[in-house]
């Protein structure tokens, strides 16, 4: 985990702190990591939690779980809690998926293309060498969400030059009332692919507008 204080709206980089957090497990059931995403609804939604996003993988499959905490507590990771489907648990082998089939970054924020609310989870969907957006939603932030619909493949992806696409995320700072920014990033195997295309290591920029 990595501290930065903030002064006057800089980062006090000389007063920067990190230290080990236990959130990286490997057992029988698989392997389980946190950090994918981060939501603080306290701080950003007027809610009460921060929620940490995190990774069950199984075999190649990786699925979505999530644990909570308050703004006051989050340094602690012994009181965090892991969502079991049902209650909050302090064993985070209880953790269940609430989506499956996900990659390694995403995003979770404020559904704003249903005027009906929820939230949205935005997320990478497929392999890297074909690479599709893909979004779910539900009425809350720990789901569980829908199955995926996807909205955009991303045509970078090209197995002949080890070009591929990943880290798709939503931006809701940078969002409108009924419009979702929604960034992806492309990069390359191959040093020769970069020296031949300089401009694929960058991300790509896509609107989600409401209907």
């Amino acid at each position: 985990m990595v501290k930065v204080p903030i002064l006057n709206d800089e980062l006090v980089w000389n007063a920067e702190q990190q230290w080990d957090v236990p959130l990286y497990f490997h057992g029988q059931k698989g392997t389980l990591q946190f950090g994918v995403a981060i939501l603080n609804e306290a701080e950003e939604y007027g809610g009460e939690w921060v929620y940490v996003y995190g990774l069950w993988l199984t075999g190649t499959r990786k699925h979505l779980v999530v644990a909570r905490t308050s703004p006051e507590t989050f340094e602690s990771v012994h009181t965090w809690r892991y969502w079991t489907g049902n209650s909050w648990s302090t064993n985070i082998w209880e953790s269940v998926p609430i989506a499956y089939d996900v990659l390694s970054e995403l995003s979770v924020s404020p559904n704003t293309l249903d005027p009906q609310g929820g939230w949205i989870l935005v997320y990478g969907h497929g392999s890297l060498d074909h690479q599709q957006i893909a979004l779910a939603t539900a009425q809350k932030p720990f789901g569980p969400f829908s199955s995926p619909t996807l909205v955009y493949f991303c045509p970078e992806g090209d197995a002949s030059t080890g070009t591929y696409a990943y880290n798709a995320k939503a931006h809701p700072i940078l969002s409108s009332e009924d419009s979702l920014l929604v960034s992806y990033n492309v990069n390359a195997r191959h040093w020769e692919t970069h020296v031949w295309h300089a401009d694929v290591y960058r991300p790509r920029f896509l609107w989600l507008r409401r209907l």
